[in-house]
Order: C-alpha cells, then structure tokens, then sequence
C-alpha cells in the first residue's frame, strides 16, 4: 500500500460521513418538530378563532335580518300617518266642530230651560 488511498478507508470515511449526515438530519428533524407542533397549535387556535367569527357573523346577519324586517314594519306604519300638514289641517277641523257644538250645546241649554219654564205655567 504505497502512497494512495486505500479503499477500505474511504469506504470507513464514507460510512461514518454517511452516520454522521444521518445524525444530523435526525437532530434536525427533532429540531424542526417543535416548530411544526407550534405552527399546528397556532393553526388550531387560528381555526378556533375563525369558527367563532363565523358563528358571530351569522348571528349579527341574523340580527341584522330582524332589524331590517321590524324597520320596514316601521317605515308601513310610518306611510300611514297624516303627515304635519293634514294634522294641521284636522285640528283646525275639530276647533271648528268644537265651536259648532258649543254653539249647540248653548242652543239646547236654552231650549230645554225654555221647555222647564213653559212646563210648569
């Protein structure tokens, strides 16, 4: 064995580079893993998350619905009141009816006093 390299050797230092690689990418694998677990607790967390936004989100569309359902109730009702105009304009009618029957009520009080007075001559 003169000078060059033996076969055996390389083939020792082929094995022990090839259990030293193998090492490596085992300390590096057991490295990597509780990242991996991290980035799964944060994914579930993430999802938890997400599912909770949903189920908010269709409680306020719930809500949302009813709201614009009793609004659009309201806004019926609201086509069918007199507007400022007509309320105007019915009180000064019921003033009138007012006056009118006062002025009746006078005649009546009248009469029936007219009838008392007559009624016992």
């Amino acid at each position: 064995m003169s000078g060059g390299l033996e076969w055996g050797t390389v083939a020792q230092w082929l094995g022990g580079s090839a259990s030293l690689f193998a090492v490596i990418i085992s300390v590096k694998a057991m490295m990597s893993r509780p990242h991996e677990e991290k980035l799964e607790a944060i994914n579930t967390k993430l999802s938890d998350i997400d599912e909770r936004i949903r189920a908010e989100d269709a409680r306020l569309f719930e809500r949302l619905d009813g709201l614009e359902s009793r609004l659009a109730r309201v806004e019926v009702e609201i086509d069918h009141l007199p507007s400022k105009e007509r309320l105007h304009e019915l009180d000064k009618n019921v003033a009138r009816l007012t006056s009118k029957l006062d002025v009746l009520v006078t005649v009546f009080d009248r009469l029936q006093h007219y009838l008392l007075s007559e009624g016992s001559k």
